[in-house]
């Protein structure tokens, strides 16, 4: 069962929604002939709860309108601002002209009006489910001794419309009571069945129809040593990922190049497939490839510091990086990495001593 990215809620197969989230940060440092630093947020789409999505989706509305607002806003506040300058005398005022210029007033008010308004429509979404839920709690109450089983004669509408009272997470009443008339068309139930033991069936038919779409899914070919290797990781991708978005091509392409280099470190077997092979592999090609280069990795005991930052150094810094090694392994030396510190934890350490080094030549 899948779990909502952003509250963690269980979520019901089928029962999704596919959002754009923020899914992480990243900061990175320079040093060497130019110094600075950069800050970036990550997003994608990821699946979240109807409950999360809703939040989402008021949050977002009318979003032009205050983006407009705050245009107007600053506009406002720059011809202050630059009144404020011409007329100034003093360091005092050049400095709240300057404040007024950058649209200071207009960005904090604007910060708090977005955060109270997302706080207000958490509240709203959240008081709502709870009044929902107790309606369908006591739907649930008041129809516990009614009979869900399907008489003779009847119709299938007239039964869903009967017997299906209670709506699916994120859907009303009418939309569960549509999709179940749908399902009830493509199953239906039989006579004197109650409606728990038709959901008991459908959901039962259901798993029977994913395990066969599975067992029916393309397979690729067992690894035979007469051929390459690089050309059996070029079939087995072609033949298990189809590009369906533009840039898919490039991402297999991709793992194409990185099969070949775990290849490497974990030949195939003969008749192993790549499903058998690759979880491995790739596992094998990330602990000796992909993270000891990483910012997240840590100088072992045995390591000297000309070793170490050989092996992060790449990352640690942007430009020529044969040129900025060796003032990285001066500093590494000058101030040890300690026991346990990431090689991304030493340089934010580190570097205001850089700074400072650079500053007495």
């Amino acid at each position: 069962m899948a779990e909502c990215y952003l509250c963690g809620a269980y979520i019901p197969r089928g029962q999704g929604y596919r959002r754009e989230v923020q899914t992480g940060n990243s900061s990175r440092i320079y040093v060497g002939r130019f110094r600075g630093g950069s800050f970036g947020m990550s997003y994608g789409l990821r699946t979240v709860c109807a409950t999360c999505a809703r939040i989402q989706d008021e949050s977002s509305s009318g979003n032009w309108l205050f983006g407009i607002a705050m245009l107007l806003g600053w506009l406002v506040c720059a011809a202050i601002g630059l009144k404020i300058m011409g007329a100034s005398d003093g360091a005092g005022s050049a400095l709240f002209g300057f404040f007024m210029l950058f649209g200071g007033p207009v960005f904090i008010v604007g910060g708090i009006i977005q955060h109270e308004k997302r706080k207000a429509i958490v509240e709203k979404v959240l008081r709502e489910n709870d009044e929902l839920n107790g309606q369908q709690f006591d739907l649930e109450e008041s129809n516990s001794t009614v009979s869900t089983n399907i008489q003779p004669g009847e119709t299938i509408e007239s039964w869903v419309k009967r017997c299906a009272v209670i709506a699916i997470e994120g859907k009303s009443l009418r939309e569960t009571q549509q999709l179940s008339l749908e399902w009830a068309k493509e199953l239906p139930p039989k006579v004197n069945e109650s409606m728990p033991e038709w959901l008991d069936r459908l959901n039962a038919e259901n798993e029977r129809q994913l395990e066969q779409l599975n067992d029916n899914s393309p397979k690729s070919l067992p690894y035979n040593s007469s051929k390459s290797v690089k050309d059996w990781v070029s079939e087995s991708v072609d033949c298990l990922y189809t590009p369906t978005n533009p840039g898919d091509g490039e991402a297999l392409d991709n793992m194409k190049a990185a099969a070949n280099k775990a290849a490497k470190i974990l030949p195939p077997k003969e008749g192993e497939s790549w499903e058998s092979w690759q979880p491995l592999a790739f596992e094998m090609f990330d602990k000796k490839i992909v993270k000891p280069y990483s910012l997240d990795s840590v100088k072992t005991p045995n390591e000297t510091i000309e070793d170490w930052i050989g092996r992060v150094g790449y990352n640690l810094a942007s430009g020529d990086t044969d040129s900025i090694i060796p003032t990285l392994i001066q500093l590494a030396h000058r101030i040890p990495p300690n026991k346990g510190e990431t090689a991304a934890d030493w340089a934010n350490r580190a570097a205001p001593h850089l700074e400072n080094q650079e500053s007495n030549k």
